[in-house]
């Protein structure tokens, strides 16, 4: 492939990276002009337009504000300043006092004089009341959302070419030797074995190998832009992007602690160091004085006592390192927003006064706000842009310094597609760094093209993902289509194993047979039944109990998948050779050889925090192991072949079993239809062999039962009742129809694909009838990705299903301006969040507004039996001030 071209796609991707950053001095620049212009009619710039308080004022019958000044300020902030920092909490109360000593004027504080001939016409009291009202916040917010959202990716192309670019760079001053080479590849740059693509530039690279990735930590204090290999021999590789070097390698941890050490004993290089420890992140005061003490006792420290220093809180980066740093840049930049986003709310509290003010300091018009993480990764680091760069400092337009910006970030292109194989020996010997690459387009054959024909070419350096599939941060392909998982696991012959199924399944901690292949806690599953079945026959010498997942909607990984579609990876991270596969191919070695059975196994990672234990089911024994069925001892009556479960643990009632339809379910009885229902409200009863049950439905209906059937059913149930239940007659005047509306609601992440197909379900049956309900189904998901993918699960619904964004409904306005808004906010928002409390609160309110039912995603509506009247068909009243509930409740 044409390296030009390369080069030029990644430019263009660079430049439209830092075009769209979202840049808050911009954003904030852009608000204040549209206050300016409310105010005033006319164009002037937020940048040169000057609040400036004074210590005393002179009538003056020409000025809009009525006073003139003479001498210096007392105070002078730019236009966009004071926007940011906003007027003082003493001053909030007093607006018109401050009409007196302060104003807006387009001179700056060293004119001398400030009346009719330099003020610009605006009240500070007017200002004010636009500093409250304007949503910037959300502003800001929204474009910080949409830009990680689309050009995430883009950040961790830029900061690998960067890191090509360093490696260049330091390959030229020899600065590192081959064992660093190699353990920055392996470490950082595992994909990049090929010709250099963009695509390629993009490709989860995890470490692999001996080579493990780690943060770069003094005691508690991590720093946020620093990241640090190390290999099974203890040498040391340090990644400070932005730095000059940016490459530091050390035979060993001693020898690393030795340089933090000198460092801290360097006045300059001591303030560099704090920088990467605190430019990134808001710190305390009291942080920071912690942390200089901590950097003291590294600097006083005439041996290495404190080199526990280094390790004792280290965090171990188990993805990709540029996937860690996109990480804690949009964190960065999220805490900022929500710091704006609190401002209004505690502004008298000087939260936000208090933490901007500490921006403004190191900000000026020419350092924009939120950049520094995300800049020193990609190429402009805060030591040769933000904060120094005299052509991006002296920028006097945010045209310029995004120019300026990009101008480096290019440099660093440049020098990265120089060289097309950054850590091979063919390109060991060059001593100074090259000029811009030559206008013609470079053909470059892969590694190992000359190695002769014994060596066979692994599946392509760059796979392609097919539809719903994404790679993580691992390096592994995950796909999102399985329909069906299956999890097993050893018990103890005492133990109840539907435990799981309450309490949840515990994370799989070793991962003897395949690496883990998903980041954070994940679960052992398998592809299919006869690959768990495989598994647990081979590994659990005891009892086990086995389960049946619901993947719907599930992202997930499997071993099997990668090796067939991103081999090479793969491969190299399972540890085997690279000639595998031709090995494979003259029958030396078979694909049973991988991971010790775990291809047999069809082996599968879950993440576990994405499964709900709604989505699984415990299988019976008989039907996870089939075997020959033997003669019938089933109950009679009602109880035949019905599997009864005694109350134990946190289940103080009786649970009922049946196999129907290929598995077992549990179930109650309907004693109108004696029948027994399963979750989805489907009617069984069991078939002339005693064991097996049948559905009912119209095609199979059932007569009613008698009353005398009714009372035996109960009987054998433990339960004595005469029948039929007399029940005292209900007053019906001024009873109302219910309006023909079902209505639910979903608050939180993305809606299971389960609850999905139960909402479609109880609309399509809902609206079966000769008076037919609407459905309505409110959303609330926050992360627009979520959103997204809810909403294409949703655009095949039925017409009778409408959806609605539960911010944009008509009831939910009213709502927000009631007294019950507040505590909806404190179970919807925040780390203790209750969205099932947030939905009780709502959903009255969303009654008494809209009228109609209310339902819960999960409840289901009852399949109609025989000639029975389906929900569609059934009238519905109740009088004011009766609440209509669907089944009896006790407390």
């Amino acid at each position: 492939m044409p390296l030009i071209s390369e080069q030029q796609r990644l430019t263009r991707v660079a430049r439209q990276w830092v075009k769209t950053f979202p840049d808050l001095y911009a954003t904030a620049k852009a608000a204040a002009g549209d206050i300016i212009r409310k105010h005033t009619g006319r164009q002037l710039d937020p940048d040169t337009l000057w609040w400036h308080r004074f210590d005393s004022a002179v009538s003056s019958p020409y000025s809009y504000t009525g006073w003139e000044h003479r001498g210096p300020p007392l105070q002078s902030l730019t236009f966009v300043e004071l926007m940011l920092q906003r007027f003082a909490v003493s001053d909030q109360d007093s607006l018109d006092n401050l009409q007196v000593m302060g104003g807006f004027y387009t001179d700056g504080p060293n004119h001398g004089l400030f009346d009719q001939h330099n003020e610009v016409r605006m009240l500070a009291a007017d200002v004010a009341r636009d500093f409250w009202a304007i949503d910037f916040a959300t502003r800001y917010t929204d474009t910080l959302r949409a830009f990680w959202q689309h050009q995430g990716d883009d950040f961790i192309r830029l900061g690998r070419a960067r890191l090509l670019a360093e490696v260049r760079k330091a390959r030229a001053a020899r600065q590192l030797s081959a064992d660093d080479l190699q353990m920055i590849e392996q470490g950082l740059a595992g994909r990049l074995n090929g010709p250099l693509t963009v695509a390629a530039l993009g490709l989860p690279s995890p470490a692999q190998g001996q080579v493990a990735l780690y943060t770069f930590n003094l005691g508690t204090f991590s720093a946020q832009d620093v990241l640090r290999l190390s290999n099974a021999h203890g040498r040391q590789v340090l990644y400070l992007p932005g730095e000059t070097p940016s490459l530091q390698a050390f035979d060993d941890i001693t020898m690393l602690y030795r340089w933090v050490r000198q460092q801290l004993a360097d006045k300059t290089s001591r303030q560099a160091m704090l920088k990467h420890f605190t430019a990134f992140a808001k710190l305390e005061r009291y942080q920071l004085d912690a942390l200089a003490a901590l950097f003291d006792q590294v600097s006083d420290d005439p041996n290495t006592q404190h080199l526990g220093l280094l390790l004792q809180y280290t965090e171990h980066i188990e993805g990709d390192g540029f996937y860690y740093l996109r990480d804690k840049a949009k964190a960065q930049m999220e805490h900022q927003a929500q710091v704006l986003l609190e401002s209004n709310a505690h502004l008298r509290a000087q939260l936000w006064i208090g933490y901007l003010g500490a921006f403004i300091k190191l900000a000026s018009p020419a350092a924009p706000l939120s950049w520094p993480l995300a800049l020193a990764v990609i190429g402009a680091g805060v030591t040769n842009v933000v904060l120094n760069s005299r052509e991006a400092m002296h920028a006097t337009t945010a045209q310029k310094r995004r120019e300026a910006i990009i101008n480096a970030v290019e440099s660093a292109i440049i020098v990265a597609f120089s060289l097309p194989f950054a850590f091979s020996s063919e390109a060991g010997e060059l001593e100074a760094l090259p000029g811009p690459p030559l206008e013609r387009d470079l053909e470059l054959a892969p590694l190992g093209a000359a190695e002769g024909a014994d060596t066979a070419p692994l599946a392509d350096a760059t796979p392609m993902l097919r539809a719903g599939e994404r790679f993580n941060r691992l390096g592994m392909i995950e796909r999102s289509d399985y329909h069906r998982l299956y999890v097993v696991r050893e018990i103890a012959r005492t133990e109840n194993p539907a435990r799981s199924l309450h309490d949840g399944f515990a994370p799989t901690r070793t991962f003897s047979w395949a690496r883990k292949m998903m980041p954070g806690r994940m679960l052992r599953a398998f592809a299919s039944r006869d690959g768990a079945r495989a598994f647990a026959q081979a590994q659990f010498a005891g009892p086990y109990a086995a389960y049946e997942i619901d993947a719907e909607g599930l992202s997930v990984a499997s071993l099997r998948h990668n090796l067939q579609y991103n081999t090479r990876f793969t491969l190299s991270r399972e540890g085997m050779p690279e000639d595998f596969l031709m090995q494979h191919l003259r029958g030396q070695a078979t694909l049973e050889d991988i991971g010790a059975g775990a291809w047999l196994y069809d082996e599968v990672h879950v993440p576990l925090d994405d499964l709900d234990t709604t989505q699984a089911r415990l299988l019976s024994m008989s039907e996870f192991e089939p075997v020959e069925p033997g003669p019938s001892t089933g109950n009679t009556g009602v109880l035949r072949g019905v599997q009864v479960r005694e109350p134990f643990g946190s289940h103080p009632v009786r649970t009922y079993m049946i196999d129907a339809e290929g598995y077992s379910q549990q179930v109650r009885y309907d004693i109108d239809t004696d029948s027994w229902r399963n979750s989805d409200g489907e009617a069984f009863r069991v078939g002339p062999d005693g064991k097996t049950f049948l559905r009912l439905d119209a095609r199979n209906p059932v007569p009613k039962p008698s009353v005398q059937d009714m009372e035996r059913a109960l009987g054998e149930m433990g339960l004595h009742a005469r029948m039929p239940l007399q029940l005292a007659a209900l007053d019906r005047t001024g009873a109302l129809a219910i309006p023909r509306k079902l209505h639910s609601i979903w608050i939180g992440r993305h809606m299971p694909a389960r609850f999905i197909r139960r909402v479609i379900n109880n609309a399509t049956m809902a609206a079966d009838g000769s008076d037919p309900f609407a459905t309505h189904l409110y959303l609330s998901i926050s992360d627009a990705q979520e959103l997204e993918r809810t909403l294409a699960r949703l655009a095949g619904r039925p017409s009778c299903l409408h959806v609605h964004l539960l911010e944009d409904a008509p009831f939910f306005s009213q709502f927000k301006a009631g007294p019950f808004y507040n505590q909806f906010r404190a179970a919807s928002l925040g780390d203790g969040h209750n969205y099932a409390s947030a939905v009780d609160i709502l959903r009255y309110q969303l009654l008494r507004f809209e009228g109609g039912i209310y339902m819960d995603v999960d409840d289901f509506v009852r399949t109609p039996i025989g000639d029975s009247p389906g929900m569609g068909d059934v009238q519905l009243h109740a009088r004011p001030g009766e609440l209509l509930l669907n089944n009896l409740v006790h407390h």
